[in-house]
């Protein structure tokens, strides 16, 4: 994580793999940086772990959104496909809106 202010780094959150499991670890300890905030926005490249399972059902469970209505992964709903869940997890009244960059676009 960095402080967007000096270029900082405050806390390593993501290893060299860059797993989906740190990917969650590391937005939550970002949000949790902050209590206080009302709303965050994170901007993401597609790469597969900004839009994965975990994350869509941890943004549900911030938004109070029950499990058991975001589908199954690969099958249906929300979790349907990385299409479905990049959607959710862009939706403008969540608390921590992603929005990604398009697809094949350089930084």
């Amino acid at each position: 994580m960095r402080d967007v202010v000096t270029g900082q780094l405050v806390a390593p959150t993501i290893d060299h793999h860059r797993t989906e499991a740190d990917f969650l670890a590391h937005c939550q300890c970002l949000i949790a940086s902050d209590p206080t905030a009302s709303k965050w926005h994170l901007i993401m490249d597609c790469l597969n772990i900004h839009q994965s399972e975990s994350l869509v059902r941890w943004i549900a469970d911030i938004e109070g959104i029950a499990f058991d209505t975001l589908g199954v992964k690969g099958k249906s709903g929300i979790l349907q496909s990385m299409s479905t869940r990049a959607q959710f997890l862009a939706n403008p009244l969540h608390k921590v809106v992603f929005h990604f960059t398009p697809k094949h676009c350089s930084w």
